[in-house]
């Protein structure tokens, strides 16, 4: 370290020990300091603790989706139908506006829906557990004056 550079420090070592240790004032501004510091270290251990709780739900979250998909086997009409109507609701603006039918594993889709929400729809639904095909009878409606679906 250059001699410049030493002096610097030196001159702020001196000036936190004088401000830190005033004998008017430094009780009260080592109080402060060690609440703040206190205060730091209680925030960075409830960011910690929450990062690493959602860390653990993640992973206990992927482990139950490889669990479901490997020990998925045939999956009766209704169950279907109703999981389907679970993930339309994600995705799809209105879907109750969606006929759904199912037959061992083969889904149909019917209705009328945005054009912008029908790739996600049809996406969802491959996805859902028991889904083996889907029949994408669904109609792509753009949007009217306004953002509402246009009707017939």
């Amino acid at each position: 370290m250059n001699a410049a550079l030493r002096w610097i420090v030196g001159l702020a070592a001196g000036a936190a020990a004088m401000y830190l240790f005033d004998p008017r004032s430094g009780r009260r501004r080592r109080a402060r300091a060690r609440d703040q510091g206190a205060a730091a270290c209680r925030k960075a251990a409830r960011y910690a603790t929450g990062k690493s709780r959602r860390l653990a739900d993640h992973a206990k979250g992927s482990l139950a989706r490889i669990r479901a998909r490997a020990t998925i086997g045939p999956v009766d009409d209704e169950t279907l139908v109703q999981r389907v109507r679970a993930g339309l609701g994600h995705v799809a603006a209105h879907p109750g506006a969606i006929a759904v039918e199912a037959r061992e594993g083969r889904v149909v889709l019917k209705g009328d829906v945005g054009a912008d929400e029908l790739r996600d729809i049809v996406g969802r639904v491959a996805a859902i557990a028991g889904v083996v095909e889907v029949d994408d009878r669904l109609l792509p409606q753009e949007a009217g004056p306004g953002g509402a679906q246009a009707s017939h």
